[in-house]
């Protein structure tokens, strides 16, 4: 028979398991949406989490950021860096 102890432990494995996996999501939905956006700044919705490391991350490749609590309309907002120029070459190499 199971004891309380591992029931209780794979119930909270099971709620980290879940909060990691969202955090995932919305990390990946977000490098997504830089890959393909052509604008310079993009917003999620506020309800959305980040990880620390992750803003991080971003703002060393000089992704900037500005909080829900920080915008007027409660979204989180990425400015992205200036887009380089890509060469004929490099397009179609």
């Amino acid at each position: 028979m199971y004891n309380e102890s591992e029931i209780e432990t794979a119930l909270t494995y099971r709620n980290y398991y879940i909060a990691a996996k969202a955090y995932q999501k919305a990390e990946q939905e977000l490098l997504t949406t830089i890959k393909f956006t052509t604008v310079r700044e993009v917003s999620t919705a506020g309800n959305k989490k980040y990880r620390p490391a992750f803003l991080n991350s971003l703002t060393s490749h000089g992704i900037y950021y500005r909080t829900p609590a920080n915008s007027k309309d409660g979204k989180w907002y990425f400015t992205l860096p200036d887009a380089k120029e890509v060469t004929d070459e490099d397009l179609f190499s």
